[in-house]
């Protein structure tokens, strides 16, 4: 198995770990502290690639270095990929973490704009439907807001969704005066 599947296996055990306690932000933030600590430290970046520096001595500097930083959790993991031999892949298992993580938050909020409040049942609706196009669990926080003139206006992490009648009409009014000038033009 080649290095980056095995820091893979070890991101994704973690991530699971982190899943089932709640803790996915908590261990994503302290594995921020950590690698910044692997490329601040070179003394402790060093003993981890090196095969010759004893394993009790790893992770004795690994658990000074860290002090109270991070969870046991965190600690206990990092401390089993040492004593498996692949305390050298610790850096790469961080950002394959970071990354698993970041695609999957647990949740987004959408801030859903609307001309008057919507009800419990149109935000229910709402958020399937929003679940179900961002791929993880969506919480609509609705805002009255008497410029989205009929319709809605999403804001769902860095996409805008705009389902306003203003646009909708803009959008006709585009295609109409398209077809129009169409129309007007002569055939050769």
């Amino acid at each position: 198995m080649d290095n980056l599947s095995l820091a893979g296996g070890y991101a994704g055990a973690l991530l699971s770990l982190a899943r089932s306690r709640r803790a996915t932000e908590a261990v994503e933030a302290e594995l921020r502290v950590v690698g910044q600590l692997l490329k601040r430290d070179q003394g402790v970046r060093r003993s981890l690639r090196d095969p010759e520096f004893p394993e009790d001595a790893r992770i004795q500097g690994l658990r000074h270095a860290l002090g109270d930083l991070v969870s046991d959790v965190v600690t206990g993991h990092l401390i089993m990929m040492i004593q498996q031999g692949h305390g050298h892949l610790i850096g790469s298992m961080i950002d394959l973490y970071l990354n698993e993580a970041s695609a999957t938050k647990e949740s987004i909020t959408a801030e859903v704009h609307a001309a008057i409040p919507l009800d419990e049942n149109q935000i229910s609706r709402l958020e399937r439907a929003l679940s179900k196009r961002f791929s993880r669990p969506v919480r609509v926080q609705g805002m009255v807001d008497p410029s989205a003139e009929g319709g809605l206006l999403i804001k769902a992490g860095n996409e805008l969704i705009d389902a306003s009648v203003r646009t909708r009409l803009n959008h006709l009014r585009t295609a109409m005066r398209r077809h129009l000038g169409a129309l007007a033009t002569p055939d050769a």
